[in-house]
């Protein structure tokens, strides 16, 4: 299982705490369960930014995950 490397935002403003360095099975679910979800990948309104991912061996290769606008239907 790969290591991400997990940076929280909360109103789109970094929480201050380190990224956390956690294993998952992708991007998605590193940010899930450090950050809190569900969330989507892609682009989103700058205020809803809730985590940055990356693997420690691509630190410029960041992904952005955000708070959904309407809640995520099963």
């Amino acid at each position: 299982m790969p290591r991400f490397k997990v940076k929280c935002y909360k109103a789109a403003k970094w929480d201050g705490i380190k990224p956390h360095d956690i294993k998952a099975q992708d991007e998605q679910e590193a940010a899930e369960r450090v950050c809190g979800g569900p969330l989507i990948e892609g682009a989103a309104k700058p205020g809803q930014l809730r985590a940055e991912v990356w693997l420690p061996s691509k630190p410029k290769a960041k992904k952005q995950f955000y708070i959904p606008s309407r809640p995520i239907s099963n």
